[in-house]
Protein backbone atom coordinates (compact mmCIF):
# COMPACT_ATOMS: atom_id res chain seq x y z
CA UNK A 1 0.00 0.00 0.00
CA UNK A 2 1.64 3.19 -1.16
CA UNK A 3 1.44 5.33 1.98
CA UNK A 4 4.15 7.59 0.55
CA UNK A 5 1.43 8.90 -1.76
CA UNK A 6 0.03 10.61 1.32
CA UNK A 7 3.37 12.42 1.71
CA UNK A 8 4.48 10.70 4.92
CA UNK A 9 8.11 9.79 5.73
CA UNK A 10 9.31 6.23 6.28
CA UNK A 11 7.50 4.02 8.80
CA UNK A 12 8.80 4.05 12.37
CA UNK A 13 8.69 0.83 14.38
CA UNK A 14 6.57 1.75 17.38
CA UNK A 15 4.24 -0.33 19.57
CA UNK A 16 0.58 -0.34 18.65
CA UNK A 17 -1.42 1.85 21.01
CA UNK A 18 -3.86 -0.08 23.18
CA UNK A 19 -7.23 -0.55 21.50
CA UNK A 20 -6.20 0.24 17.92
CA UNK A 21 -7.72 -2.88 16.41
CA UNK A 22 -9.54 -3.62 13.19
CA UNK A 23 -12.98 -2.91 14.69
CA UNK A 24 -14.05 0.66 15.22
CA UNK A 25 -15.51 0.27 18.71
CA UNK A 26 -12.32 -0.60 20.58
CA UNK A 27 -10.34 1.93 18.55
CA UNK A 28 -12.74 4.67 19.52
CA UNK A 29 -12.08 3.93 23.22
CA UNK A 30 -8.51 5.24 22.83
CA UNK A 31 -9.94 8.73 22.45
CA UNK A 32 -9.40 10.06 18.92
CA UNK A 33 -9.63 13.84 18.75
CA UNK A 34 -11.94 15.98 16.65
CA UNK A 35 -10.26 17.17 13.48
CA UNK A 36 -11.16 20.63 12.13
CA UNK A 37 -12.52 20.70 8.61
CA UNK A 38 -13.78 17.11 8.58
CA UNK A 39 -17.25 15.93 9.50
CA UNK A 40 -17.74 12.85 11.63
CA UNK A 41 -20.19 10.19 10.53
CA UNK A 42 -21.36 6.86 11.89
CA UNK A 43 -18.18 5.01 13.00
CA UNK A 44 -17.09 2.43 10.43
CA UNK A 45 -15.14 -0.74 11.20
CA UNK A 46 -11.77 -1.03 9.50
CA UNK A 47 -13.02 -4.11 7.65
CA UNK A 48 -15.85 -2.08 6.13
CA UNK A 49 -13.51 0.79 5.26
CA UNK A 50 -11.21 -1.67 3.51
CA UNK A 51 -14.13 -3.31 1.71
CA UNK A 52 -15.08 0.06 0.20
CA UNK A 53 -11.52 0.76 -0.93
CA UNK A 54 -11.09 -2.73 -2.38
CA UNK A 55 -14.35 -2.36 -4.31
CA UNK A 56 -13.09 0.85 -5.91
CA UNK A 57 -9.28 0.59 -6.10
CA UNK A 58 -8.87 -3.18 -6.24
CA UNK A 59 -11.30 -3.32 -9.16
CA UNK A 60 -8.84 -1.28 -11.25
CA UNK A 61 -6.27 -4.09 -10.98
CA UNK A 62 -8.73 -6.47 -12.60
CA UNK A 63 -9.59 -3.87 -15.24
CA UNK A 64 -5.93 -3.39 -16.18
CA UNK A 65 -5.35 -7.14 -16.45
CA UNK A 66 -8.47 -7.61 -18.55
CA UNK A 67 -8.33 -4.57 -20.81
CA UNK A 68 -4.80 -3.20 -21.11
CA UNK A 69 -2.08 -4.70 -23.27
CA UNK A 70 1.63 -4.83 -22.44
CA UNK A 71 2.07 -1.35 -23.85
CA UNK A 72 0.17 0.05 -20.88
CA UNK A 73 2.76 -0.89 -18.28
CA UNK A 74 2.68 2.54 -16.66
CA UNK A 75 -1.10 2.32 -16.33
CA UNK A 76 -0.82 -0.99 -14.51
CA UNK A 77 1.71 0.54 -12.12
CA UNK A 78 -1.17 2.42 -10.49
CA UNK A 79 -2.70 -0.88 -9.41
CA UNK A 80 -2.14 -1.28 -5.65
CA UNK A 81 -2.07 -4.98 -4.75
CA UNK A 82 -2.68 -4.17 -1.08
CA UNK A 83 -6.28 -3.47 -2.11
CA UNK A 84 -6.64 -6.84 -3.82
CA UNK A 85 -8.82 -8.15 -1.00
CA UNK A 86 -10.17 -7.05 2.38
CA UNK A 87 -7.94 -9.30 4.50
CA UNK A 88 -4.78 -7.93 2.89
CA UNK A 89 -6.01 -4.36 3.29
CA UNK A 90 -6.87 -4.82 6.97
CA UNK A 91 -3.55 -6.53 7.69
CA UNK A 92 -1.62 -3.74 5.97
CA UNK A 93 -3.41 -1.01 7.91
CA UNK A 94 -2.93 -2.89 11.20
CA UNK A 95 0.80 -3.08 10.52
CA UNK A 96 0.77 0.59 9.58
CA UNK A 97 -0.87 1.53 12.89
CA UNK A 98 1.58 -0.60 14.84
CA UNK A 99 4.58 0.92 13.09
CA UNK A 100 3.41 4.54 13.23
CA UNK A 101 1.74 4.50 16.65
CA UNK A 102 -1.54 5.75 15.22
CA UNK A 103 -5.07 4.85 16.25
CA UNK A 104 -8.06 4.24 14.00
CA UNK A 105 -10.86 6.83 14.30
CA UNK A 106 -13.73 5.15 12.47
CA UNK A 107 -15.92 8.26 12.61
CA UNK A 108 -13.70 9.76 9.90
CA UNK A 109 -13.81 6.72 7.62
CA UNK A 110 -16.47 8.20 5.35
CA UNK A 111 -14.55 11.48 5.07
CA UNK A 112 -11.49 9.52 3.97
CA UNK A 113 -13.50 7.50 1.46
CA UNK A 114 -14.97 10.70 0.02
CA UNK A 115 -11.45 11.99 -0.62
CA UNK A 116 -10.32 8.70 -2.12
CA UNK A 117 -13.34 8.43 -4.40
CA UNK A 118 -12.83 12.01 -5.53
CA UNK A 119 -9.41 10.92 -6.83
CA UNK A 120 -10.22 7.42 -8.01
CA UNK A 121 -13.23 7.05 -10.34
CA UNK A 122 -15.36 3.97 -10.70
CA UNK A 123 -14.10 1.27 -13.03
CA UNK A 124 -15.79 1.29 -16.46
CA UNK A 125 -18.08 -1.66 -17.08
CA UNK A 126 -16.40 -2.35 -20.42
CA UNK A 127 -12.92 -1.85 -21.84
CA UNK A 128 -13.37 1.68 -23.13
CA UNK A 129 -9.83 3.02 -23.21
CA UNK A 130 -10.05 4.73 -19.83
CA UNK A 131 -7.62 3.97 -17.07
CA UNK A 132 -6.64 5.27 -13.68
CA UNK A 133 -3.49 6.98 -14.94
CA UNK A 134 -5.33 9.93 -16.46
CA UNK A 135 -7.56 10.32 -13.42
CA UNK A 136 -4.60 10.42 -11.05
CA UNK A 137 -2.75 12.84 -13.30
CA UNK A 138 -5.74 15.17 -13.17
CA UNK A 139 -6.16 14.67 -9.43
CA UNK A 140 -2.56 15.50 -8.57
CA UNK A 141 -2.92 18.75 -10.51
CA UNK A 142 -5.44 20.01 -7.96
CA UNK A 143 -3.42 22.78 -6.41
CA UNK A 144 -1.85 21.84 -3.11
CA UNK A 145 -4.71 19.68 -1.87
CA UNK A 146 -3.44 17.11 0.60
CA UNK A 147 -5.40 14.01 1.51
CA UNK A 148 -5.75 15.05 5.16
CA UNK A 149 -8.83 12.93 5.87
CA UNK A 150 -6.46 9.95 5.95
CA UNK A 151 -4.70 11.53 8.92
CA UNK A 152 -8.02 12.28 10.56
CA UNK A 153 -8.81 8.57 10.21
CA UNK A 154 -5.43 7.24 11.40
CA UNK A 155 -4.50 9.65 14.16
CA UNK A 156 -1.11 10.24 15.74
CA UNK A 157 -0.75 11.90 19.13
CA UNK A 158 2.85 13.12 19.28
CA UNK A 159 3.13 16.81 20.03
CA UNK A 160 5.47 19.51 18.78
CA UNK A 161 9.19 18.64 19.06
CA UNK A 162 8.47 14.95 19.70
CA UNK A 163 10.75 12.55 17.83
CA UNK A 164 9.20 10.94 14.78
CA UNK A 165 9.92 9.10 11.58
CA UNK A 166 6.45 9.35 10.12
CA UNK A 167 4.09 12.34 9.83
CA UNK A 168 1.11 10.18 10.75
CA UNK A 169 2.63 9.78 14.22
CA UNK A 170 2.27 13.53 14.87
CA UNK A 171 -0.80 15.39 16.01
CA UNK A 172 -3.04 16.65 13.22
CA UNK A 173 -1.56 19.86 11.83
CA UNK A 174 2.02 18.79 12.53
CA UNK A 175 4.37 17.04 10.13
CA UNK A 176 7.53 14.99 10.67
CA UNK A 177 10.39 17.24 9.58
CA UNK A 178 14.16 17.30 9.91
CA UNK A 179 17.48 16.36 8.34
CA UNK A 180 20.32 13.89 8.84
CA UNK A 181 18.19 11.34 10.63
CA UNK A 182 16.88 13.77 13.27
CA UNK A 183 13.15 14.24 12.75
CA UNK A 184 10.59 15.88 15.02
CA UNK A 185 6.93 16.85 14.79
CA UNK A 186 6.75 20.48 13.66
CA UNK A 187 4.04 22.85 12.40
CA UNK A 188 3.59 22.94 8.67
CA UNK A 189 5.39 26.01 7.46
CA UNK A 190 7.92 27.35 4.95
CA UNK A 191 10.67 24.73 4.77
CA UNK A 192 9.82 21.26 3.52
CA UNK A 193 10.87 17.97 2.05
CA UNK A 194 7.32 16.82 1.23
CA UNK A 195 4.02 18.57 0.45
CA UNK A 196 2.75 17.35 3.83
CA UNK A 197 5.22 19.75 5.52
CA UNK A 198 3.47 22.77 3.96
CA UNK A 199 0.40 24.72 4.96
CA UNK A 200 -2.84 23.97 3.13
CA UNK A 201 -2.76 25.17 -0.47
CA UNK A 202 1.04 25.09 -0.80
CA UNK A 203 3.35 22.50 -2.34
CA UNK A 204 6.97 21.64 -1.63
CA UNK A 205 9.36 22.78 -4.34
CA UNK A 206 13.15 22.95 -3.91
CA UNK A 207 12.72 22.49 -0.14
CA UNK A 208 10.45 25.54 0.20
CA UNK A 209 6.66 25.71 0.45
CA UNK A 210 5.31 27.63 -2.51
CA UNK A 211 1.97 28.35 -4.12
CA UNK A 212 1.44 25.70 -6.81
CA UNK A 213 1.42 26.70 -10.47
CA UNK A 214 -1.89 27.87 -11.92
CA UNK A 215 -3.16 29.65 -14.98
CA UNK A 216 -0.97 32.72 -15.40
CA UNK A 217 2.02 31.26 -13.54
CA UNK A 218 5.45 31.59 -15.11
CA UNK A 219 6.91 28.50 -16.75
CA UNK A 220 9.74 27.20 -18.91
CA UNK A 221 8.05 24.04 -20.17
CA UNK A 222 4.51 22.68 -20.29
CA UNK A 223 5.50 20.20 -17.58
CA UNK A 224 5.83 23.21 -15.23
CA UNK A 225 2.08 23.88 -15.58
CA UNK A 226 -0.94 22.08 -14.11
CA UNK A 227 -2.24 19.19 -16.20
CA UNK A 228 -4.19 20.52 -19.18
CA UNK A 229 -2.47 23.91 -19.33
CA UNK A 230 0.31 24.73 -21.79
CA UNK A 231 3.44 26.85 -21.39
CA UNK A 232 2.97 29.62 -23.95
CA UNK A 233 5.62 31.41 -26.01
CA UNK A 234 5.47 34.19 -23.42
CA UNK A 235 6.39 31.66 -20.69
CA UNK A 236 2.98 31.71 -19.01
CA UNK A 237 0.78 28.70 -18.14
CA UNK A 238 -2.28 29.13 -20.33
CA UNK A 239 -5.45 27.33 -21.32
CA UNK A 240 -5.76 29.30 -24.57
CA UNK A 241 -2.76 27.82 -26.43
CA UNK A 242 -1.78 24.37 -27.59
CA UNK A 243 -4.92 23.76 -29.64
CA UNK A 244 -4.92 21.79 -32.89
CA UNK A 245 -3.45 23.86 -35.74
CA UNK A 246 -1.45 26.22 -33.54
CA UNK A 247 2.33 26.49 -33.73
CA UNK A 248 4.31 24.49 -31.19
CA UNK A 249 7.95 23.99 -30.27
CA UNK A 250 10.20 22.30 -27.72
CA UNK A 251 9.22 24.94 -25.16
CA UNK A 252 5.62 25.63 -26.19
CA UNK A 253 3.76 22.36 -26.14
CA UNK A 254 0.26 21.18 -26.99
CA UNK A 255 -2.77 20.23 -24.95
CA UNK A 256 -2.91 16.60 -23.80
CA UNK A 257 -5.21 15.49 -26.63
CA UNK A 258 -2.79 16.90 -29.23
CA UNK A 259 0.77 16.22 -30.33
CA UNK A 260 3.40 18.61 -31.75
CA UNK A 261 3.90 17.35 -35.32
CA UNK A 262 5.70 18.51 -38.45
CA UNK A 263 3.38 20.38 -40.77
CA UNK A 264 5.12 21.49 -43.99
CA UNK A 265 8.09 23.56 -42.91
CA UNK A 266 6.84 24.18 -39.35
CA UNK A 267 5.57 22.26 -36.34
CA UNK A 268 1.95 22.52 -35.26
CA UNK A 269 -0.35 20.89 -32.75
CA UNK A 270 -2.35 18.06 -34.30
CA UNK A 271 -5.04 15.88 -32.76
CA UNK A 272 -3.85 12.47 -31.63
CA UNK A 273 -5.23 9.71 -33.82
CA UNK A 274 -7.74 7.25 -32.40
CA UNK A 275 -7.92 3.48 -32.80
CA UNK A 276 -8.05 2.28 -36.41
CA UNK A 277 -6.28 5.29 -37.92
CA UNK A 278 -3.15 4.74 -40.00
CA UNK A 279 0.14 5.60 -38.30
CA UNK A 280 3.89 5.31 -38.56
CA UNK A 281 4.93 6.07 -34.95
CA UNK A 282 3.49 5.77 -31.45
CA UNK A 283 3.54 9.55 -30.93
CA UNK A 284 0.79 9.98 -33.51
CA UNK A 285 -1.73 7.87 -31.58
CA UNK A 286 -3.70 8.37 -28.41
CA UNK A 287 -2.86 4.72 -27.75
CA UNK A 288 0.01 3.03 -29.57
CA UNK A 289 0.94 2.30 -33.19
CA UNK A 290 0.99 -1.38 -34.20
CA UNK A 291 1.39 -2.72 -37.72
CA UNK A 292 0.60 0.70 -39.17
CA UNK A 293 -2.63 1.21 -37.20
CA UNK A 294 -3.44 3.01 -33.96
CA UNK A 295 -4.74 0.71 -31.24
CA UNK A 296 -5.92 1.53 -27.74
CA UNK A 297 -3.89 0.55 -24.71
CA UNK A 298 -7.00 -0.42 -22.81
CA UNK A 299 -9.62 -0.95 -25.49
CA UNK A 300 -11.97 1.62 -26.90
CA UNK A 301 -10.42 4.49 -28.82
CA UNK A 302 -7.16 4.34 -26.93
CA UNK A 303 -7.71 7.64 -25.14
CA UNK A 304 -5.64 7.75 -21.95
Amino acid sequence: MKFQAFAFPVLAVLPLLVGATAGCSSSEEVGPVDVPGYTKSEPMALEDYCAARVAREGAWCEYFDRCCDDGAVYAKSYCDKDYANVDTCVSTFQSFMADSGTVYAGAYAQASLDEVFNRVPEVPSACNGSHLGESLTNATARAGKRQDAFRALFQGHRGKDAACEYSASCEFGLACQGTSGSFTCQPRGLSCSLDDNCAEGYVCEDNFCRLPPASGSSCSFTSDCPFGLVCSASKICSDSVGNAGEACSATQGCKPENVCAVSGTSTRCAALKTAGSSCTANGECSGTCKAGRCVGFCGGTGIY
